[in-house]
C-alpha cells in the first residue's frame, strides 16, 4: 500500500544551484516533501561562504584574539596576567587551512 499523498507528483525533482547553508535548507526540505533533489556546485568545495571563508573560519581569529586577551587580563588573583606571543602567519594558516 503506498503512503502517496494524493495529487503528490512522484516525479518531482529540483535542482539546487550553490551548496551554502541555504541550499542545504531547501535541500532538506524538498527531501522531506518527497522530492528528489540535484545539487550544482562550480566550486572545488561544498559548502557556502559561512561554511569556508567567512564565519566558521573567522572564529579562528576571534576566539585567538579572546584567549589572548585573557592572557592580558585574567579575573583570577593567583594567575599572572602576562603578555601573549601571537604568530600572525600561523595563525592565518591554521584559518586557511580550515
Amino acid at each position: 500500500q503506498s503512503s502517496r499523498v494524493a495529487g503528490e507528483d512522484e516525479n518531482r525533482h529540483i535542482a539546487i544551484i550553490g551548496s551554502g547553508s541555504g541550499a542545504f535548507a531547501a535541500a532538506i526540505r524538498a527531501v522531506e516533501a518527497g522530492a528528489r533533489v540535484s545539487m550544482i556546485e562550480s566550486g572545488d568545495i561544498i559548502g557556502g561562504t559561512c561554511v569556508n571563508v567567512g564565519c566558521v573560519p573567522s572564529k579562528i581569529q576571534i576566539r585567538a584574539a579572546e584567549l589572548a586577551q585573557h592572557q592580558r587580563h585574567n579575573p583570577f588573583d593567583g594567575l599572572a596576567d602576562c603578555k601573549p606571543t601571537i604568530n600572525r602567519p600561523r595563525l592565518q594558516r591554521q584559518q586557511q587551512s580550515r
